[in-house]
């Protein structure tokens, strides 16, 4: 209990906004002011993704090698670095060989780095790999903890606008979103306001974790022509009209 409490002290299991705010010299006068205001919390992530650049977990020649622009009324996104033979395989960070290899690299910071290092070796004993649980997190990975999920900045980005993701801290599968999943899917995105999240489902690289992708920036097909279908209750439910694949849209002013 004693080492857990010194784990959860150190942040090693994913600070809280709150916490994350604090140690970034920017907390407000009031803790409360977290909560009710909706900024908050994207600046929260803005600032991890800022951090997890300077430290190296996201690498610049990777954000240097996104290319952006558009066909017509379609944004093209090329993203040279992303062979799927290489990315899906995690990311390879040399984790530190000692207390004073930690702090040599990372100066004061190195001390965080090897108690999180220690802490997650301990996590990962009988368990099957997952890249995105806790326990084969690299060292340098920092996280924030929201409700039964962790915010990570995302260290291979397909946008420059701070691309994260959101996953569960439970180990389940990717198709095992829910009611309760989705609840809290929207309570996360109005707390964010500009946060586009993104799922996946079987076309994710990692199936066995549930995950989602955040980016904050808007989405062309934002602006696709709608055709409303029907009404359920609070709910509008309608078509992609235009667009070159099939979708639907589900809007309420109602969360």
């Amino acid at each position: 209990w004693a080492a857990y409490m010194e784990a959860k002290r150190l942040g090693l299991y994913g600070l809280t906004p709150e916490e994350f705010s604090a140690r970034s010299g920017k907390q407000d006068e009031d803790s409360s002011a977290l909560s009710s205001n909706n900024n908050s919390l994207t600046e929260i992530i803005k600032d991890l993704s800022t951090r997890q650049r300077a430290i190296g977990f996201v690498k610049s020649e990777f954000l240097s090698q996104i290319y952006n622009y558009r066909v017509g009324r379609y944004l093209v996104h090329l993203v040279s670095y992303r062979d799927p033979k290489k990315y899906t395989q995690g990311v390879s960070f040399e984790e530190p060989k000692s207390r004073k290899d930690a702090i040599k690299k990372y100066g004061s910071y190195g001390e965080i780095v090897w108690q999180r290092h220690l802490e997650r070796k301990r996590l990962r004993r009988g368990i099957d790999r997952c890249n995105l649980c806790l326990g084969f997190m690299p060292a340098i990975e920092e996280l924030i903890s929201w409700r039964d999920w962790f915010i990570a900045i995302q260290p291979f980005p397909i946008t420059d606008a701070d691309h994260f993701v959101l996953i569960n801290k439970e180990h389940r599968p990717q198709i095992s979103i829910d009611e309760g999943v989705l609840k809290e899917i929207i309570e996360f995105v109005s707390q964010t306001g500009e946060v586009r999240l993104i799922y996946n489902m079987v076309g994710a690289s990692i199936t066995q974790h549930l995950h989602f992708q955040g980016i904050f920036q808007k989405l062309p097909i934002e602006e696709a022509q709608t055709k409303l279908l029907s009404q359920r209750g609070k709910v509008n439910i309608s078509e992609l009209v235009d667009w070159p694949v099939a979708g639907f849209v589900l809007e309420s002013e109602d969360k």
